[in-house]
């Protein structure tokens, strides 16, 4: 399947990209090519959920949107499911909350959520999580 448009959420270290030179030949010239690399994530998930919010805790890391049920085309950037992925995207099909084990990247808990979540509308404060939905209201969760 296409993977150019999959979500998917990794770990990455704060290290800056390494600089790597190599020497190329080009029309019988040596010239020197510079590039950054930056090292390989320590964990790596692909989502089912469109993320449209997002908090990082010490431990945990808090995600919320709307299921992604688009069947990709393997060829070509489109849906075999347009009405479909259209409608999840909406928040038709319901939304959800995800809590995510930062040091693996494993699922810790998930929750349906009463509506939609508003793009980047979610705080963390004080062991509890404020999540604002597209209907205006402001649901709590408070860590057990």
């Amino acid at each position: 399947a296409h993977q150019a448009d999959s979500y998917h959420l990794f770990e990455a270290t704060r290290e800056p990209a390494k600089e790597v030179t190599t020497t190329v030949t080009r029309r019988g010239r040596k010239a020197k090519r510079t590039k950054y690399v930056k090292g390989e994530p320590a964990w790596s998930k692909r989502q089912d959920l469109i993320v449209r919010a997002m908090v990082a805790g010490s431990e945990r890391l808090a995600v919320a949107g709307p299921k992604d049920l688009g069947q990709k085309h393997a060829r070509m950037l489109a849906y075999l499911n347009p009405e479909e992925a259209l409608s999840a995207f909406r928040g038709e099909k319901g939304a959800f909350l995800r809590l995510i084990r930062i040091e693996d990247g494993s699922v810790i808990k998930e929750i349906e959520l009463p509506g939609t979540p508003v793009f980047d509308g979610m705080a963390a404060a004080r062991g509890r999580l404020l999540l604002s939905l597209k209907d205006g209201s402001v649901v709590c969760y408070a860590r057990p």
